[in-house]
């Protein structure tokens, strides 16, 4: 391991049961198999994450970030589903927002979990817990997959899967964004980049068709993802972009799914299906144009 041999090399596939795809190139010898991946770069994560906490903290009039009263709800308030008939916008958004800062700056701190203590992890769950009491998914099919669409990156996951890119086979190289896009029409892209110690950086695509599958028992939603194709692009060699087209390859027939716990303009909690279940925490990425 930490070397890439000549004679070829392990294509793992960020997969179904995570419900977020990706591909890694990894060292060893002519043995193709799917798997979830997943992963982050300290800095750049750090960053990113620490502005979404930031934006989602001007917009709310909730108490700061670390008050005693948000230190309360997380260790004492039960999980409790809202009542049948509760509308599915939360009644005091002011404290959904302070859950939300929170949670942002647990996943700031811990490196999207890679390196937060068990502690941090702990508290980070029950944050996630609830804003899952706090969630009714919307009746109209229409509203679901509006909001949904957009592109997303990771900024907390329990998955094993994921967090085994803490820690790439390669000497010196580390994980850039893992990221999800759903485009109008049902395509999507699970999208990984990794960034090599001289500056260089591979993106990893793996394309793939999604659908609303309804609304579950618990108020969530599931969304299936079907898995059609694969790339990976060399986007920059020490700091420059290339002109460089992509290597795409064909897929094995594969689907997975995930459910949809909390969803809003600026959050997304996914649930894991099969397989390594864990808790996959994204931010909406504005600036990101989908088309």
């Amino acid at each position: 391991a930490g070397r890439l041999p000549a004679g070829g090399a392990e294509l793992r596939g960020w997969a179904g049961d995570v419900g977020v795809a990706a591909l890694l190139i990894v060292a060893r010898p002519r043995a193709h198999r799917r798997r979830a991946l997943g992963g982050s770069r300290r800095s750049r994560s750090r960053a990113a994450v620490a502005a979404a906490a930031a934006v989602a903290g001007a917009a709310s009039e909730g108490p700061p970030l670390g008050s005693n009263s948000v230190g309360a709800e997380i260790s004492s308030t039960p999980k409790a589903n809202p009542p049948a008939d509760m509308p599915p916008a939360s009644p005091n958004r002011a404290r959904v927002d302070a859950w939300k800062r929170e949670l942002l700056r647990i996943c700031a701190a811990g490196n999207r979990g890679l390196g937060a203590s068990q502690a941090e992890q702990k508290q980070a769950l029950r944050l996630v817990e609830l804003l899952e009491g706090s969630f009714r998914a919307p009746q109209d099919l229409a509203e679901r997959e509006a909001t949904l669409q957009g592109s997303w990156a990771i900024v907390f996951t329990t998955s094993p899967d994921l967090t085994s890119l803490a820690r790439l086979p390669l000497p010196g190289w580390l994980t850039g964004r893992i990221g999800q896009v759903f485009k109008r029409g049902g395509g999507a892209t699970n999208e990984i980049d990794f960034m090599s110690p001289f500056g260089s950086r591979i993106a990893q695509t793996v394309l793939c068709e999604w659908a609303d599958r309804g609304i579950s028992s618990d108020d969530a939603f599931k969304v299936q993802l079907t898995f059609v194709g694969s790339s990976t692009k060399l986007v920059e060699v020490a700091g420059m972009e290339v002109p460089v087209p992509p290597l795409g390859f064909p897929l094995p027939p594969a689907a997975g799914s995930f459910k949809v716990s909390f969803l809003d303009e600026e959050l997304l909690v996914q649930r894991t299906q099969a397989g390594a279940r864990g808790v996959n925490v994204l931010v909406r990425e504005a600036a990101r144009e989908i088309v």
